[in-house]
Protein backbone atom coordinates (compact mmCIF):
# COMPACT_ATOMS: atom_id res chain seq x y z
CA UNK A 1 0.00 0.00 0.00
CA UNK A 2 0.89 3.20 -0.99
CA UNK A 3 1.59 6.02 1.84
CA UNK A 4 1.54 9.72 1.70
CA UNK A 5 3.83 11.61 3.88
CA UNK A 6 4.47 15.84 3.94
CA UNK A 7 7.97 17.42 4.41
CA UNK A 8 10.08 20.16 3.57
CA UNK A 9 11.86 20.53 -0.08
CA UNK A 10 15.23 21.48 1.84
CA UNK A 11 14.36 17.83 3.91
CA UNK A 12 17.87 15.62 3.54
CA UNK A 13 15.47 12.56 4.17
CA UNK A 14 13.68 13.86 1.30
CA UNK A 15 16.88 14.09 -1.27
CA UNK A 16 17.56 10.46 0.26
CA UNK A 17 14.51 8.76 -0.57
CA UNK A 18 14.13 10.29 -3.78
CA UNK A 19 17.90 9.35 -4.96
CA UNK A 20 16.63 5.19 -3.47
CA UNK A 21 13.51 5.29 -5.70
CA UNK A 22 11.38 5.01 -3.07
CA UNK A 23 9.59 8.22 -2.92
CA UNK A 24 7.68 10.72 -5.54
CA UNK A 25 8.05 14.60 -4.14
CA UNK A 26 4.73 16.41 -4.97
CA UNK A 27 4.86 20.53 -5.41
CA UNK A 28 2.19 21.56 -3.19
CA UNK A 29 2.95 25.28 -2.83
CA UNK A 30 1.84 28.06 -5.64
CA UNK A 31 5.94 29.17 -6.48
CA UNK A 32 8.58 26.38 -7.37
CA UNK A 33 11.43 26.49 -5.01
CA UNK A 34 14.52 29.34 -5.67
CA UNK A 35 16.64 26.75 -4.20
CA UNK A 36 18.73 24.41 -5.73
CA UNK A 37 17.30 21.03 -4.77
CA UNK A 38 19.19 17.55 -5.20
CA UNK A 39 16.41 15.79 -6.46
CA UNK A 40 14.15 16.33 -8.94
CA UNK A 41 10.69 17.96 -8.96
CA UNK A 42 8.29 17.58 -11.53
CA UNK A 43 5.30 16.73 -10.06
CA UNK A 44 2.44 19.26 -8.84
CA UNK A 45 -0.84 18.96 -6.59
CA UNK A 46 -1.78 22.82 -7.07
CA UNK A 47 -5.29 22.51 -5.13
CA UNK A 48 -3.25 21.99 -1.90
CA UNK A 49 -1.48 25.03 -2.44
CA UNK A 50 -3.16 28.34 -0.71
CA UNK A 51 -4.85 30.60 -3.61
CA UNK A 52 -5.64 34.13 -4.34
CA UNK A 53 -5.91 35.98 -0.69
CA UNK A 54 -5.78 33.42 1.67
CA UNK A 55 -2.02 33.00 0.98
CA UNK A 56 -1.78 36.22 3.09
CA UNK A 57 -4.28 35.63 6.22
CA UNK A 58 -2.04 34.74 9.01
CA UNK A 59 -3.59 32.57 12.37
CA UNK A 60 -7.23 31.07 12.00
CA UNK A 61 -8.35 33.48 9.68
CA UNK A 62 -5.42 31.38 7.29
CA UNK A 63 -7.23 27.94 8.88
CA UNK A 64 -10.57 29.06 7.94
CA UNK A 65 -10.22 30.08 4.27
CA UNK A 66 -7.52 27.27 3.57
CA UNK A 67 -9.89 24.31 5.01
CA UNK A 68 -13.19 26.06 2.81
CA UNK A 69 -10.34 25.86 -0.73
CA UNK A 70 -9.98 21.99 0.20
CA UNK A 71 -13.57 21.39 1.07
CA UNK A 72 -14.33 23.36 -2.34
CA UNK A 73 -12.15 20.94 -4.12
CA UNK A 74 -13.28 17.74 -2.08
CA UNK A 75 -11.58 14.37 -1.20
CA UNK A 76 -12.67 12.85 -4.22
CA UNK A 77 -10.27 15.48 -6.59
CA UNK A 78 -7.23 14.48 -4.17
CA UNK A 79 -8.00 11.09 -4.25
CA UNK A 80 -7.39 10.99 -8.54
CA UNK A 81 -4.22 13.22 -7.97
CA UNK A 82 -3.04 10.75 -5.67
CA UNK A 83 -4.01 7.61 -7.82
CA UNK A 84 -3.09 9.26 -11.08
CA UNK A 85 0.72 9.94 -9.38
CA UNK A 86 0.68 6.18 -8.04
CA UNK A 87 -0.39 4.45 -11.60
CA UNK A 88 3.27 6.63 -12.87
CA UNK A 89 4.72 5.66 -10.15
CA UNK A 90 3.92 2.04 -8.84
CA UNK A 91 5.25 1.18 -5.49
CA UNK A 92 6.18 4.67 -4.39
CA UNK A 93 5.16 6.48 -1.66
CA UNK A 94 4.25 10.38 -2.29
CA UNK A 95 5.68 13.70 -0.34
CA UNK A 96 3.86 16.73 -0.41
CA UNK A 97 6.50 19.28 0.02
CA UNK A 98 7.10 23.13 0.61
CA UNK A 99 8.88 25.72 2.13
CA UNK A 100 8.66 25.49 6.17
CA UNK A 101 10.25 23.63 8.70
CA UNK A 102 7.36 22.08 10.90
CA UNK A 103 10.18 20.15 13.07
CA UNK A 104 11.27 23.73 14.09
CA UNK A 105 8.10 24.66 14.90
CA UNK A 106 7.20 26.69 11.85
CA UNK A 107 3.20 26.15 11.04
CA UNK A 108 2.23 25.35 7.01
CA UNK A 109 -0.93 24.22 4.71
CA UNK A 110 0.66 21.11 4.09
CA UNK A 111 0.15 20.08 7.97
CA UNK A 112 -3.01 21.23 7.67
CA UNK A 113 -3.94 19.86 4.64
CA UNK A 114 -3.06 16.42 6.48
CA UNK A 115 -5.19 17.07 9.42
CA UNK A 116 -8.21 17.73 6.79
CA UNK A 117 -7.74 14.60 4.81
CA UNK A 118 -7.53 12.65 8.06
CA UNK A 119 -11.06 13.95 9.53
CA UNK A 120 -12.68 13.16 5.55
CA UNK A 121 -10.85 10.05 5.25
CA UNK A 122 -9.44 8.42 8.15
CA UNK A 123 -6.22 8.07 6.65
CA UNK A 124 -3.16 9.64 8.35
CA UNK A 125 0.13 11.77 6.38
CA UNK A 126 3.07 11.86 8.68
CA UNK A 127 5.61 14.35 7.84
CA UNK A 128 8.58 12.38 7.30
CA UNK A 129 11.16 11.78 9.94
CA UNK A 130 14.68 13.45 9.10
CA UNK A 131 16.04 9.91 9.85
CA UNK A 132 13.88 8.15 7.25
CA UNK A 133 16.00 6.41 4.34
CA UNK A 134 19.48 6.16 6.89
CA UNK A 135 20.45 2.76 6.95
CA UNK A 136 20.29 1.56 10.71
CA UNK A 137 23.94 0.31 11.62
CA UNK A 138 24.52 -3.78 11.44
CA UNK A 139 24.75 -4.96 14.93
CA UNK A 140 28.03 -6.36 16.08
CA UNK A 141 28.04 -9.72 15.96
CA UNK A 142 28.21 -11.28 19.62
CA UNK A 143 31.29 -13.23 20.73
CA UNK A 144 28.34 -15.66 23.19
CA UNK A 145 30.35 -17.61 25.42
CA UNK A 146 34.04 -16.07 25.52
CA UNK A 147 33.11 -14.79 28.78
CA UNK A 148 31.22 -17.94 30.52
Amino acid sequence: MNTIWTSQYQSDAVARLVKAGEIVPVRTSLGAPRMTLSYPLSEQIRPIAPHGRIFKLQGDAFDTAYLRQLGRSGVHRFQVAFESLWDRYPDRDLVLCCFENVWAGEGCHRRLFAEWWFEKTGEMIDELPETAGIDEPEPEPTQLGLLD
